[in-house]
């Protein structure tokens, strides 16, 4: 209850001060680099219950698109990696800061449960959505991909008011997500100079149950948001190389470029004065 409060007193102060000279702040960190062990039993759990309906359900599945005449802007910006510079293949944890840029308050998935989903007898239709980060790696010579991700899929339910954040404008969410330096279909990672971006993909679906008649409808966040999403430059290099240039940062007494991880020039001379 307290963290709702909390929540709910800094989004009344962003509220007030938009128009102001104050800055908002981060309303919530969340750290998907893992699913609590907890959570994961709890929903297989719920997945192997007794269905009475089984074998006798009729189904109509449906497909929409959320739009918006006015998309909400939102910005993604990559604030920090555990590594730098980044080699092939290996699996690197980030900083992602979602702000919301537009005028009006959005609302997004906030629960790493997939409990959320679980429905209940005194909520029908029940309304679940989900929100995930994508990282895309592109570079100079035009090659882009989609990244392989560690699992970083938050939930929400209309059965839990708890279970989503409220960001009004100016506000941000941070977390800590994982991803591995490696194409998750099209394209093929390579050494060179990189350019990191992650994209915020939100959907949902409306699960309507009465007397072994099921009416879904899945539906996808189309054109609801405006993204802007900053580039993150970082210098790629094979396994060898970074091993190379970790025993090299060793012997300099850790003397490196904040920016792209590198030796600076004349770095070592300058330690041993």
């Amino acid at each position: 209850m307290s963290n709702k409060i909390f929540r709910n007193a800094l989004t009344a102060l962003c509220l007030f001060t938009f128009f102001g000279s104050a800055v908002c702040q981060q309303l919530g960190h969340v750290d998907l680099t893992h699913v609590p062990a907890d959570d994961l039993r709890q929903h297989a759990e719920e997945a192997t219950s007794p269905d009475p309906c089984e074998g006798k359900w009729n189904e109509i599945l449906a497909l929409a698109f959320v739009e918006a005449k006015k998309p909400q802007k939102i910005t993604l910006e990559i604030t920090r990696l555990s590594t730098t510079p980044v080699a092939l293949g290996s699996e690197i944890d980030a900083e992602v800061r979602l702000k919301n840029s537009s005028k009006d308050v959005i609302e997004i998935p906030w629960s790493t449960a997939p409990s959320a989903f679980k429905q209940t007898s005194y909520v029908n239709p029940v309304k679940f959505e989900t929100g995930n980060f994508e990282f895309h790696l592109s570079y100079e010579d035009g090659t882009d991909m989609v990244l392989k991700s560690h699992e970083n899929t938050l939930y929400s339910s209309n059965q839990w008011p708890d279970s989503r954040l409220r960001l009004p404008p100016g506000a941000w969410m941070a977390a800590t997500l994982r991803f591995r330096l490696e194409s998750d279909s099209f394209g093929v990672a390579h050494t060179g100079r990189g350019r990191l971006t992650v994209k915020w993909k939100q959907g949902g679906v409306s699960r309507f149950e009465k007397n072994c008649r099921l009416v879904q409808t899945t539906y996808f966040y189309r054109t609801f948001y405006r993204q802007e999403m900053k580039v993150r430059k970082m210098k790629i290099v094979k396994d060898d190389m970074l091993a190379l240039g970790q025993a090299l940062k060793h012997y300099n007494g850790g003397c490196t470029d904040q920016q792209s991880g590198e030796l600076g020039c004349g770095c070592h001379q300058q330690n041993q004065k």
